[in-house]
């Protein structure tokens, strides 16, 4: 159920961030930069890392465990990392969480391509990930 939820407010959040102006000037090459730092961690399946980068109040709802048994089979699946082809951020602010940045980053594997999602804090803290 947390899983849905949480695919369903980062649709949501890109939807919404899509068809407004930017809520706030931000570095844009400093947020892919660490979107894509997020992404080498759970491709290294390091998730004690990456729950460690999430913010404190959203640390307390994720786990290492549940977000490896998450990850990991999406990644099986994809094979070696070959290289990122897209990132594009966008500045939100999220009734919930304040001031976002969502940061979407393509990444090509030797057998498919992902994108995933990252949402960070102003401070580049991170908020969310989903990855498709």
């Amino acid at each position: 159920m947390k899983k849905a939820a949480a695919a369903l407010l980062c649709a949501a959040v890109l939807l919404t961030a899509a068809c407004s102006p930017q809520a706030f000037e931000f570095d844009e090459d400093a947020a892919v930069a660490a979107a894509k730092d997020v992404i080498d961690l759970v491709y290294m399946l390091d998730f004690d890392a990456v729950c460690a980068l999430f913010r404190e109040d959203v640390r307390e709802m994720v786990s290492a465990e549940a977000l490896g048994a998450a990850v990991a089979p999406i990644l099986d699946g994809a094979g070696r990392f070959v290289e990122y082809t897209k990132a594009k951020a966008v500045a939100y602010n999220d009734k919930q969480y304040g001031e976002i940045i969502i940061v979407a980053v393509q990444a090509k594997y030797e057998n498919e391509k992902l994108t995933y999602t990252v949402s960070l804090g102003r401070d580049f803290s991170l908020v969310g990930l989903y990855i498709k």
